[in-house]
């Protein structure tokens, strides 16, 4: 059997500190996008809270028109009321897992693991927060796109009933 050089187990050593570095900034450039990314989410959902903010004004004045169809005059406030509280709920400040704090990795690195240990430490925190912000991500994306279509069925019932504000109200 032949036995290990200490060349070998230094080639195998580096290659394995290589790989945890890759491994780190992997994990870390995964972490920095979903924070970005659920920052993205939130001016989407400022978009559409401006939109349905507009959508509102003619929802109004429908309102105002006549006495008849209660119902359908309340539908396009009800769905653009609907909308902008989901765009509210979206853009509500909520916790994302942030880097760990400079104190906590000095402690980290001296109480005496070695690099690679504690490097792969912080892989793991970086994985595990990249999924909690990335379900948060993902529950922005439903209100977003809840709201979208509400928005859009607003639009559309405003629409046919400027249209049809004759046959419908009377005037």
């Amino acid at each position: 059997m032949i036995e290990q050089r200490p060349a070998d187990a230094n080639k195998e050593l580096v290659r394995d500190i290589d790989q945890v570095n890759i491994l780190l900034e992997a994990g870390l450039r995964t972490f920095n996008w979903t924070v970005e990314r659920s920052r993205h989410f939130d001016i989407k959902a400022s978009i559409f809270l401006a939109l349905l903010g507009i959508l509102l004004l003619p929802s109004l004045e429908i309102y105002g028109w006549s006495n008849k169809l209660l119902w359908l005059r309340l539908s396009p406030i009800i769905l653009v009321f609907a909308g902008i509280v989901l765009c509210l709920y979206a853009i509500l400040p909520t916790v994302h897992l942030q880097h760990p704090p400079l104190s906590a990795l000095l402690k980290r690195y001296d109480s005496g693991k070695e690099s690679l240990e504690s490097k792969l430490e912080l892989f793991r925190y970086y994985k595990s927060a990249a999924s909690r912000n990335e379900c948060i991500g993902k529950r922005k994306v439903t209100f977003i796109q809840v709201a979208l279509v509400l928005s859009f069925c607003a639009f559309v019932i405003i629409i046919l009933q400027y249209i049809l504000r004759e046959c419908l109200y009377g005037r």
